[in-house]
């Protein structure tokens, strides 16, 4: 694998520790270190914060932040038809 597509479930269970966190701090880890590329759809960062930010938006703001700035940030306009085809 050397590219991962981040999706909001993970994301929110890794800024919760909920199990299975591990396994995405991993992916997480290697995307930060470089050694694998990563991507995150606008609408993921969307539910992220908003999930997140419940009980601390800042905190939950930050998080995103950080997100975008270790990952390719793909518009819902870019691949909303791609997708669509791909979920039939």
């Amino acid at each position: 694998m050397d590219h991962v597509v981040f999706d909001a479930e993970p994301l929110i269970a890794y800024y919760w520790d909920e199990p299975g966190s591990d396994a995405v701090e991993a992916i997480i880890d290697r995307v930060e270190g470089g050694q694998l590329k990563g991507s995150v759809n606008t609408v993921t960062c969307t539910e992220v914060r908003y999930v997140c930010g419940r009980d601390d938006p800042q905190t939950a703001q930050a998080y995103v932040t950080r997100i975008r700035n270790w990952c390719d940030i793909v518009t819902a306009e870019d691949v909303w038809e791609s997708a669509a085809d791909y979920l039939n």
